[in-house]
């Protein structure tokens, strides 16, 4: 399962397939037998250097123009923006000691304590809704 801290890592992979995916439609494909370069339908000589596994750099070489590293820069800039509201969220960690205290006055009141629910719990409310009463 996919952890919140992959995210960088996923980003960048996302950025290098939208590289990817644009060099296709300028007619570069990764080069047969070195897969760091775009050359024109995989084999010509005519080349840009791919970005790193990260999504970052490359755009400069020999082919048409002498660089499309400013078309790179805008297309990580697309993907950017659109995860960027995905960055920096809480990860729950600050719930420790509140939890804990919750937990510490409810065995001094007698109760059980409160026990964080199980992921297959959660799925299952968000399927169906939070459960309510019985009347």
């Amino acid at each position: 399962m996919v952890d919140y801290d992959d995210l960088p890592t996923i980003v960048g992979q996302m950025k290098r397939a939208a590289i990817d995916c644009w060099m296709a439609d300028q007619g570069f494909y990764p080069n047969w037998g070195n897969d760091m370069i775009y050359a024109k339908w995989g084999w010509m000589l005519n080349f840009y250097n791919r970005p790193a596994a990260d999504g970052s750099g490359g755009g400069d070489g020999n082919g048409v123009k002498d660089s499309v590293a400013e078309e790179f820069d805008a297309i990580r800039g697309v993907i950017d923006s659109r995860v960027a509201k995905w960055q920096g969220l809480p990860d729950g960690a600050a719930c420790a000691t509140p939890r804990s205290a919750a937990n510490s006055t409810t065995a001094v009141l007698g109760g059980p304590p409160q026990r964080r629910p199980s992921r297959a719990a959660v799925r299952s409310r968000r399927r169906t809704g939070p459960s309510r009463p019985s009347s």
